[in-house]
């Protein structure tokens, strides 16, 4: 009797291994789904910053989390080459890109003139604070499609720039 009740037990457990694996691996593949949601690939192009939801293609590329604000210490992942950037265009073609975090987006891009927001999805974002700060050379900046029904802060959106 106690050879059978062991077995049982035997089988018990190892379906118990089975579920909590099965179960282990559901989230991880969700995990990895939203990841994959909330990627934002970025690259310079004749300086033009492209955001985009497909890769750019472009020499100096990399990507980042939307759903996430950027880290405090390290900035925005272009922040190397911010004098090179003239133009930024979120391009939608694969996707709208969406941004939960705007803070700071576009900040101390000094010599942006020229920025294309139609490819970006706001409808998420809780945030816009000095989305645009520093940028003292944006003469003009269409912002009639951004979605900010969720916008908490706004609060120096377009500080220090002299030339709007």
């Amino acid at each position: 009797m106690q050879i059978q009740e062991a077995k049982i037990m035997s089988r018990i457990k190892k379906t118990i291994m089975v579920v909590l694996f099965v179960i282990l691996m559901a989230a991880a593949s969700v995990t990895v789904y939203a990841a994959e949601k909330d990627k934002v690939y970025w690259g310079i192009d004749n300086q033009t910053l492209i955001l985009s939801k497909a890769d750019t293609g472009c020499s100096a590329k990399g990507e980042f989390d939307g759903s996430k604000p950027f880290d405090v210490n390290e900035g925005r992942p272009w922040n190397r080459v911010n004098a090179l950037i003239s133009e930024v265009k979120v391009d939608g073609s694969a996707g709208m890109v969406q941004i939960e975090d705007c803070m700071d987006l576009f900040y101390g891009l000094s010599h942006l003139v020229k920025v294309d927001l139609s490819g970006l999805d706001t409808g998420k974002t809780t945030s816009m604070w000095c989305m645009f700060d520093g940028c003292s050379s944006l003469k003009t900046v269409d912002v009639s499609m951004l979605n900010t029904s969720n916008v908490t802060n706004m609060q120096g959106m377009f500080y220090q720039c002299a030339s709007l």
